[in-house]
């Protein structure tokens, strides 16, 4: 978990943070806060600790129509290929990509 985007996605501070979790982790304070939140000293919250946080302020869904992710590397002429294309038939990239991967599909 990463402390600091927690903290600005839900508008909280270290008190409010040791708050929520001191609860479960008494001695836990500034000092172990800061640590977690480095990541240098190879100090991390305790599962628990992550579900309390995860408990006062519940992660938000993504609300997407196509919630899968495909990551994809290009070459840079692929990819101007590929762009090339798209603006050619007036398309979005996301929507040749999920053609071309329909007739690659069908083809096999």
């Amino acid at each position: 978990m990463n402390i600091e985007k927690y903290k600005a996605f839900n508008g909280l501070t270290n008190d409010d943070l040791i708050d929520l979790i001191k609860p479960v982790f008494p001695k836990f304070g500034k000092a172990p806060l800061s640590m977690c939140s480095r990541g240098v000293y190879g100090v991390v919250l305790a599962p628990q600790a992550v579900k309390t946080l995860n408990k006062a302020h519940p992660p938000k869904k993504e609300n997407r129509k196509l919630p899968n992710k495909l990551t994809v590397r290009l070459s840079d002429g692929m990819y101007e290929c590929l762009k090339y294309e798209a603006q050619k038939r007036g398309w979005s990239i996301q929507k040749i990509c999920e053609r071309l991967i329909v007739d690659g599909l069908e083809r096999m």
